[in-house]
């Protein structure tokens, strides 16, 4: 299953995201949703980083199917 959850500071804004999983739907490599997801998540962050020019931290880890995105100098909650 793939998860998205959101983080926030003490006073609601959004201060990050993590998208994690497989839909499990076809093999690694091969699942549409999955590519899907990718892809979203992907131009979230291309779009904060490169368009908006906003700080970000990130880390991937290919084999989990995890994208952790921390918007730079925001307490995460």
């Amino acid at each position: 299953m793939i998860t998205i959850d959101l983080y926030r500071n003490h006073k609601g804004e959004i201060t990050g995201f993590r998208s994690q999983g497989h839909a499990g739907d076809a093999p690694a490599g091969e699942s549409i949703l999955c590519a899907w997801v990718s892809a979203a998540t992907q131009m979230a962050l291309v779009g904060l980083e490169q368009q908006l020019k906003y700080p970000v931290d990130y880390q991937v880890d290919q084999k989990k199917g995890v994208l952790q995105v921390t918007f730079a100098n925001m307490e995460v909650k």
